[in-house]
């Protein structure tokens, strides 16, 4: 069976893309992102209408480098809201990652409303709401100091809870 002038060419221009994408994507992301550009160019355009198929797969490939990019900018922005604004707590970001590879977001919420109403309190405030450990203190009149120890004490209540839910991770 011969191949068609698309095949052809989608396999001459696989190496070049490749090596393209690398520049700007992680080695895990690279493959997809060609998948991705090749399908979007058999699907979306014809071969023999097109001028420069090169270019145009270029074009289409750094939108898909950029998309991703952007994918990965906002789930760096998501994993950093789990710490707090002055860096002091490294321990909740480690954990948060850990929980996210094991554990559904319904199983946490049910773990989450296990906890005592204080510690949920100060997990809510700090990793939903946003909201700095000064910026908690001076809003219910408590010390910075406290309210650290107590989110601490939350995070390792939490830690608990999930680890003696066994086999659900």
């Amino acid at each position: 069976m011969k191949d068609s002038k698309v095949e052809v060419f989608l396999s001459s221009i696989y190496e070049p893309l490749y090596r393209y994408i690398s520049m700007f994507a992680n080695k895990n992301d690279i493959e997809d992102i060609i998948q991705k550009s090749m399908l979007a160019f058999v699907s979306k355009y014809n071969y023999e209408e097109i001028e420069n198929p090169k270019a145009l797969i270029t074009k289409i490939s750094r939108n898909f480098v950029k998309q991703n990019y952007r994918k990965r900018s906002y789930e760096d922005q998501a994993m950093s809201m789990y710490c707090t604004i002055n860096n002091e707590d490294v321990l909740f970001e480690n954990f948060e990652q850990d929980v996210v590879d094991r554990i559904s977001s319904k199983a946490i919420m049910d773990v989450i409303k296990k906890l005592p109403c204080e510690y949920r309190n100060i997990l809510v405030e700090v990793y939903v709401n946003n909201k700095t450990i000064q910026e908690i203190a001076e809003e219910y009149g408590e010390s910075k100091y406290a309210l650290y120890a107590r989110r601490n004490k939350a995070i390792s209540v939490l830690r608990e809870h999930i680890s003696s839910m066994g086999n659900i991770f």
